[in-house]
């Protein structure tokens, strides 16, 4: 697997024909000012869901400021038209390693991974970057826009 593709997506700013490209350059303004925490995340067991294969960190302080920070910069910009997160559910921190797009059972796929000694991989001030994404003909396609 591409070290390109492993992504952890914290806030979405909303669809890219409907962000102006001004306020997209604000919200790019204000996360590149803004003080950062420094985020360290122990990625420790993977999971099997309905849709992919995740790499899963605990709950993490400091991601979640991050993720409030940047939510707060895009609805500083972009007011009623921000995308909404529900507030009730807690970030669950994941990498997703593989997406399904059919049906199949998991039960082949768990049983793999449980040949696999379990591990711990840590991830330090990773790289915040913001990118276009889509889902076309049920794949995950995005593209790097700009590194913060």
């Amino acid at each position: 697997m591409a070290a390109a593709w492993l992504h952890l997506t914290l806030a979405a700013a909303g669809h890219a024909d409907q962000v102006d490209p001004h306020q997209l350059d604000r919200i790019v303004d204000r996360v590149r000012t803004a003080p950062r925490p420094p985020v360290t995340l122990a990625f420790d067991r993977v999971v099997v869901g309905d849709e992919a294969v995740v790499l899963v960190a605990p709950p993490c302080d400091e991601l979640d400021r991050l993720r409030h920070d940047l939510a707060t910069a895009i609805w500083d910009v972009l007011q009623d038209a921000a995308p909404r997160a529900d507030p009730r559910t807690r970030f669950a921190p994941h990498v997703s390693l593989t997406y399904v797009n059919a049906a199949q059972p998991a039960v082949p796929v768990r049983a793999a991974l449980d040949t696999i000694a379990p591990t711990t991989c840590t991830v330090t001030a990773p790289t915040l970057s913001l990118i276009e994404f889509e889902c076309d003909n049920r794949a995950y396609q995005w593209r790097t826009v700009l590194r913060l």
